[in-house]
């Protein structure tokens, strides 16, 4: 069996030279392949749990991500970070504002917690 990664590398090598029809197989098989689960211990829950099917930021970061939090853990965060580009209404074209997601993105999942914005009020 081929390991997922590469046959995404193969997937992108036949993009180049078939049809259409051959890529969106592939993109198929590879989510079919990709809904297996994947244990790992949460750094942010500290628990056993399920990973990332993807690597959901580039680079180191992302990938430490991918190793080191949970499914429950990344969707924690995708609200937090919802709320922050709400609450703060950030641009995200400009360069400080990823800067300060970045940031806080560290601190929600590995730090002490990124805060929510001075009085901030759940809808409810």
């Amino acid at each position: 069996m081929i390991p997922l990664s590469q046959k995404i590398q193969l997937m992108v090598k036949q993009i180049d030279e078939t049809s259409h029809f051959w890529h969106d197989l592939d993109l198929q098989i590879t989510h079919k392949e990709s809904k297996k689960l994947r244990m790992i211990t949460c750094a942010k829950l500290k628990k056993d749990a399920p990973g990332l099917s993807f690597v959901p930021y580039p680079g180191e970061l992302g990938q430490r991500i991918y190793n080191e939090i949970s499914q429950e853990a990344w969707d924690m965060w995708l609200g937090h970070q919802t709320m922050l580009i709400n609450e703060y209404r950030l641009n995200m074209v400009d360069a400080k504002a990823q800067k300060f997601l970045k940031e806080e993105m560290e601190k929600f999942l590995f730090g002490k917690g990124s805060e929510k914005p001075a009085g901030f009020k759940p809808e409810e």
